[in-house]
């Protein structure tokens, strides 16, 4: 049987056209082996992410995890930071996160969806309704943990280290700590008298929480947190009675001021000025001493920096040789 000349024309032309579409198709870059690396992580919540290669546009919205991934992370993978982060005053890695356009407050879910990011890390005081809502959106989020010990710190830092894929990297940091850590327990040892308890003052009260990482600081700076000697589970301030039964050794307050309106030596001379902080031996010995709070405050590694920070005030280990 004869074929129809306008079937076969129409057969050869249908072959042209396709010839013609798959030559102007772009070239596909063949995926790296390790590109395509599959690998889950767990978060604080228990989320599971599912990733099929390391995230590239990373948006962190903490001050603590803008601090770790600076270090953890090539700057060009990071897409936004929290507002904080180059502010000097409060943040340890501000020199690094100047280099990141975006500063993001959490609450602006148009600019975070904007920025098109493959991670967004935030801590565990974001509220379950803004996480359900983000990753309602399609947003991979994972959730850094309110953190009180320094081992804690470091365990979660090489799980953020594993979401980003870089585990390496992670041991890298924890190693830095523990080698600043180490050196602070060597100057220690030659301080005859330690165990020294030290109050952080927040003007002329302190706050008083029964698990916070002040403790933890203290304890590697061979010191006590004196709060620590009260059974009340209650958060709040503590009373100046209450702070004048404690009658620490050294008064400690910080430079954390992000609002202009913290400035350390104000909050020394008000302590000083108080008479009734006047008869104790810290005021009368002027064992009173500012440290800096983004050492202090942060749940980041620059944690360690405040271990040192706090053991020099209280024993003068700079001193040691």
């Amino acid at each position: 049987m004869k074929k129809n000349p306008n079937y076969i024309y129409i057969c050869i032309l249908l072959l042209v056209i396709i010839s013609v579409a798959f030559a102007k198709l772009p070239q596909l870059t063949p995926i790296s082996k390790a590109a395509t690396t599959h690998y889950s992580v767990t978060d604080s919540t228990g989320h599971v992410l599912q990733f099929e290669r390391k995230p590239e546009r990373i948006l962190s919205l903490s001050l603590s995890t803008d601090e770790i991934l600076l270090d953890l992370v090539d700057k060009d993978r990071i897409v936004g930071l929290s507002q904080w982060s180059d502010v000097p005053a409060i943040a340890n890695n501000y020199a690094k996160a100047r280099n990141i356009k975006h500063k993001l407050r959490s609450s602006n879910i148009e600019q975070i969806i904007a920025l098109q990011p493959d991670l967004v890390v935030v801590t565990s005081f974001f509220s379950e309704e803004l996480l359900d809502f983000m990753r309602g959106l399609g947003l991979k989020v994972y959730v850094y943990p309110t953190l009180t010990t320094i081992d804690d710190i470091k365990s979660s830092i090489h799980a953020l280290g594993k979401a980003v894929g870089e585990p390496e990297r992670a041991d890298q940091i924890t190693q830095g700590m523990d080698k600043k850590l180490d050196f602070v327990a060597a100057k220690l040892q030659n301080i005859p008298n330690k165990n020294k308890t030290v109050i952080h003052m927040e003007g002329d009260l302190a706050y008083y929480s029964p698990d916070i990482s002040f403790n933890d600081i203290c304890r590697y700076a061979g010191a006590q947190n004196i709060n620590q000697k009260l059974e009340s589970k209650q958060v709040r301030f503590l009373s100046k009675e209450e702070i004048l039964s404690l009658n620490p050794d050294v008064f400690i307050v910080t430079d954390w001021d992000f609002d202009g309106n913290n400035n350390p030596q104000k909050m020394i001379d008000i302590i000083k000025s108080d008479p009734a902080y006047s008869t104790l031996d810290a005021v009368k010995q002027n064992r009173i001493y500012a440290i800096k709070g983004r050492h202090l405050l942060t749940t980041s590694h620059y944690i360690v920096n405040g271990v040192e920070d706090l053991a020099n005030a209280v024993y003068k280990i700079k001193d040691q040789k």
